[in-house]
């Protein structure tokens, strides 16, 4: 395991029982911190605070060199969900909208204003991205 490798270990017994799965190096991605990194079946998604990276998977594990997409607005949360069996990204911007992108073209479905969604259930407080 110092080598890097990633095994499967029978705990009680500290044997190694498959020694198949191994390191995959991923390329340098620019744009900060990870926010979110998800495997799925085909692909490997990398979601930073500007940047969207989709890394499709070769039949040996490996990546291929990654496609990236800027976003206008900094990226504070992350998940992917399938929405009537399409996986999908949805991204929450620092002006508090969702943005909703297909997986794995990452086309934008559709956006959602959180901030103007929300004002009916606050009253007049003021929401500002500032305050999360």
């Amino acid at each position: 395991l110092a080598s890097g490798d990633l095994r499967q270990l029978l705990i009680s017994e500290m044997r190694v029982l498959d020694a198949r799965i191994s390191e995959t190096r991923l390329p340098p991605l620019p744009g900060g911190k990870v926010l979110l990194m998800q495997l799925l079946d085909k692909f490997l998604i990398v979601v930073q605070p500007t940047l969207v990276h989709l890394l499709e998977l070769d039949v040996d594990g490996g990546v291929f060199p990654p496609r990236s997409m800027a976003l206008e607005q900094r990226v504070i949360a992350a998940n992917v969900a399938e929405v009537e069996g399409e996986s999908c990204l949805f991204v929450m911007l620092e002006n508090l909208s969702v943005r909703v992108l297909g997986l794995p073209s990452l086309q934008p479905i559709t956006t959602l204003d959180v901030r103007s969604r929300a004002a009916p259930l606050v009253g007049d407080a003021s929401i500002s991205p500032s305050g999360c």
